[in-house]
């Protein structure tokens, strides 16, 4: 991860337990809720990328996820600050990528491809729907759940 290492941090009343990956704005860890036990996804923007521009970007793509509701987009639960950097705190998904997913499978089937691909369409039309453009779509950003 190319960004601080916040294992241990509690950022509001989550403690960060481990890291998940990184994206184009910041750096994504797991985190624990100190009294509810919640696992969730903490998005942290990056250092590098705390210009005024990037932090309102960052802010508009918090206040579009929170206003999604669908069960093939994580959920956000809240915008936070941690010394002074922006924080996402959204819903946890379990599973692997699916560039992962494809990396241990091989090729997938077109019965088993069929319906994941559906899945992603159906994410899309919503958030379409409501005059969103995703623009990142990449085998990356899906997740695969168990």
């Amino acid at each position: 991860m190319g960004g601080t290492n916040l294992l241990n941090a509690i950022i509001g009343e989550y403690r960060i337990v481990g890291t998940i990956g990184e994206g184009g704005m910041g750096e994504v860890y797991r985190a624990v809720h100190n009294k509810i036990g919640r696992v969730v996804a903490v998005k942290v923007l990056s250092q590098a990328t705390r210009s005024p521009e990037f932090v309102e970007r960052f802010l508009n793509e918090a206040r579009i996820q929170a206003s999604l509701q669908h069960p093939n987009i994580a959920t956000l639960y809240d915008f936070l600050e941690y010394n002074n950097q922006p924080c996402i705190i959204m819903e946890f998904v379990e599973g692997q990528t699916l560039t992962d997913y494809i990396k241990t499978r091989g090729a997938l089937r077109l019965a088993e491809a069929f319906p994941i691909f559906r899945s992603i369409v159906e994410a899309l039309a919503y958030v379409h729907d409501r005059g969103i453009i995703h623009r990142d779509i990449k085998s990356n950003n899906v997740k695969i759940t168990p």
